[in-house]
């Protein structure tokens, strides 16, 4: 859908799988997952921070590959930094962000009906993602609002999508393609 894009023909897509492995909120049966889930009720603690660096450490040896021209079909030509974007779905994001937030744009979209991810803690993300500055006390991680500094975006792109559950619709998908159409534009030959 998004490599159809005009705009987004000169983008190379890796959709890297989460291991599969036992996850505490289904019963400890082994389903894939980026990290242990224990509750979706409580999100003032109890995040399984040795899996979510586990995790980030995975994707970053990813990125780093990109960077390096060292992965599948990139025959040693490096992916310069500013052009890679990590997306995911749920919680394919969440072990990226633990170290990388502050430095990157971010696109959050978030349904108001999802019945996994309360709508609540998804608007608290993006709150928390924005908040950081001298204004906001600390409390947060400081990327700020969408906007654009010289030509490049920053910040974060927040969208709320009525009546979407724990899934996608083309609103957020059109959503997508125009995010990294601004992130990642082609570069003139």
């Amino acid at each position: 859908m998004l490599r159809k894009r005009p705009k987004l023909q000169h983008v190379r897509f890796v959709l890297p799988n989460s291991p599969v492995q036992p996850v505490t909120l289904n019963g400890g049966m082994p389903m894939p997952s980026w990290f242990d889930i224990r509750t979706l009720d409580d999100i003032s603690g109890g995040e399984d921070e040795v899996g979510l660096r586990k995790s980030a450490d995975a994707l970053s040896a990813l990125i780093n590959a990109e960077e390096a021209g060292s992965q599948e079909h990139l025959d040693g030509q490096g992916v310069p930094s500013e052009r890679v974007v990590v997306g995911g779905f749920s919680q394919m994001v969440a072990p990226y962000l633990t170290s990388h937030a502050r430095n990157i744009p971010i696109f959050l979209g978030h349904g108001t009906a999802d019945q996994v991810v309360k709508y609540e803690y998804g608007q608290r993300s993006a709150k928390f993602l924005r908040a950081g500055g001298e204004n906001d006390g600390g409390a947060g991680v400081g990327c700020g609002k969408w906007r654009d500094e010289g030509g490049r975006p920053a910040g974060v792109w927040a969208e709320s999508y009525d009546g979407m559950a724990h899934s996608a619709c083309m609103e957020e998908i059109e959503h997508v393609a125009e995010y990294l159409e601004k992130v990642i534009p082609a570069q003139a030959s």
